[in-house]
């Protein structure tokens, strides 16, 4: 009985870190996508548009911003089944929109970063008052003098981006600042149903196992009879 608690134990253990290792090779992924698309709106969107940009005193065209592609891109990744839950934030000690603002939890991330730098990556669980999720984040860090262009000073910023979000916030920015982290959050209740589907296909296999095994011996049974 101690030995079939302790099997059950094991393998419910298994399982799990099975389940979280799973989801947070998806996270990364997911991760790994949002920097593919920050870096293409830095390097390739960004030159076109923010010329516009300067020149036009009254629109602000915010597709020049990486993390406004990102965000816009996760935005139509979550109407698919797979990313619904899913929660990706570029948190920002101060930001040029407001709503990029951290959290205290995601304060706490940003700081741990900050002390940091050889940290590339944070990896662990956050609970709210609706939800658990396990998250992994990433330093955002300012890593090329191009978006100065923007973060320097309130001056050199467009007037359109003044006139849209103000010149009190997202402005001081250096070369190699630690200004954020770059965070997805995927809900607890992810890793329990993909621990559950590998439960579940665990039972079937070593069901159709046993089976094999039993029509085998009825097979050796059989001929043994008739030998």
């Amino acid at each position: 009985l101690v030995f079939g608690f302790m099997s059950f134990f094991l393998v419910d253990n298994f399982l799990a870190t099975m389940a979280t290792d799973l989801v947070n090779a998806q996270a990364q992924s997911l991760m790994d996508t949002m920097l593919a698309v920050r870096k293409y709106t830095s390097e390739r969107t960004n030159p076109i548009i923010q010329s516009i940009n300067l020149q036009d005193s009254r629109h602000f065209l915010a597709e020049s911003v990486p993390s406004y592609a990102a965000k816009s891109v996760f935005a139509n990744m979550k109407k698919s089944a797979q990313f619904r839950d899913y929660v990706y934030r570029e948190a920002v000690v101060n930001p040029t929109n407001e709503e990029d603002l951290p959290s205290e939890i995601e304060s706490v991330i940003i700081k741990k970063f900050q002390a940091n730098h050889n940290l590339k990556e944070d990896v662990g669980f956050v609970k709210t008052d609706l939800v658990s999720y396990h998250y992994i984040a990433r330093p955002l860090i300012v890593n090329s003098p191009l978006c100065l262009r923007c973060h320097s000073v309130p001056e050199n910023a467009p007037k359109s981006m003044i006139d849209r979000y103000g010149n009190k916030n997202g402005f001081g920015w250096k070369v190699n600042d630690i200004i954020g982290a770059q965070i997805v959050k995927v809900p607890l209740g992810q890793i329990f149903a993909q621990k559950q589907r590998l439960q579940r296909n665990i039972v079937i296999l070593v069901i159709a196992v046993m089976s094999a095994l039993a029509r085998s011996e009825e097979h050796t049974s059989e001929l043994q009879s008739h030998s």
